[in-house]
């Protein structure tokens, strides 16, 4: 029987590149006075204005392999293109909840099973999508005037196919309108309130 930490709860976010899911995580962390960023774990090198512990817990790949080994990471990926991990520990988690800490943080679906299969009563999700792949090009060149086209396609290929594959594992789907943030992060809250509601009945 999995424990339950009834003063913790976790939301996980997630949506394709561009479609604004880090702007409403971080406009939902500051509605909720116990809310927190999870910080993942990764192998990939730390950039120069990163640090660590605070923007993610950087390990060689060596030693994120090892902790793989020693079943510490709750869920965790490889990117093989990249050559490098990410992943999230079982120990931040639980220290987390212990503290009676709203855990927000991104994930893919197979990081969702395994959030739903430890904590089956303390966690929501939703996935953050666009209103069309028309909009999602705009966004992409909003945020990034410079890109090339070749990469513009290749972004919104991969996050056709996100929408396509993966929004199906997430709680609810909530299309994140192009300057209309505030009704974004406004739903989003309902459904937390809700499930938070639930999961302290």
């Amino acid at each position: 029987m999995k424990k339950n930490y009834k003063s913790g709860f976790i939301v996980v976010i997630a949506g394709p590149t561009g479609v604004g899911e880090s702007t409403v995580t971080k406009a939902l962390i500051k509605l909720y006075p116990n809310a927190i960023r999870l910080v993942t774990t990764t192998s990939r090198p730390k950039r120069l204005n990163e640090q660590n512990h605070i923007d993610y817990h950087f390990l060689s790949k060596s030693q994120f392999e090892k902790n793989i080994q020693a079943g510490q990471f709750l869920e965790w990926t490889y990117i093989k293109k990249r050559d490098v991990y990410y992943g999230t520990k079982l120990a931040d988690y639980t220290k987390l909840l212990n503290q009676g800490k709203m855990i927000f943080f991104n994930c893919d679906a197979k990081g969702l099973q395994a959030v739903r299969k430890q904590f089956p009563q303390q966690n929501v999700s939703f996935f953050i999508t666009y209103k069309s792949i028309n909009d999602n090009r705009r966004r992409l060149l909003h945020r990034e005037p410079n890109i090339t086209p070749e990469e513009l396609n290749k972004r919104i290929e991969y996050a056709t196919f996100e929408v396509l594959h993966e929004k199906k594992y997430y709680d609810r789907v909530i299309v994140n309108y192009m300057g209309k943030l505030p009704e974004t992060v406004k739903k989003a809250k309902t459904i937390i309130d809700h499930a938070l509601k639930q999961a302290n009945s």
